[in-house]
């Protein structure tokens, strides 16, 4: 039986790498991100409760997850939208 993983932030980078390697490694991979695959924002709880339900009904029951997902964010601190980039990063890479 085939085994099932979840990539998120799988269209580029890290999670890329990594879905392309399950992949050459006989996994089935659901690739969410914003930019391709299923389309998922990890910083909403909704779209990744759709996005699974996607994989998982499409792909099968899940066995493996890889959270990959992250955004990095600067500028100066005293920068307008600041505090709104800071809780989007937040939200993204630890939430």
């Amino acid at each position: 039986m085939t085994r099932v993983a979840i990539v998120t932030g799988g269209a580029s980078g890290i999670g890329r790498a990594t879905a392309e390697l399950l992949a050459a490694q006989g996994v089935s991979v659901g690739v969410l991100d914003l930019r391709g695959g299923i389309r998922c924002d990890v910083s909403d709880a909704a779209s990744v409760d759709a996005a699974v339900a996607e994989v998982r009904d499409t792909l099968g029951p899940i066995d493996i997850l890889v959270n990959a997902a992250g955004i990095g964010v600067g500028g100066p601190i005293d920068g307008g939208g600041y505090v709104d980039a800071w809780h989007e990063s937040l939200a993204v890479n630890l939430t």
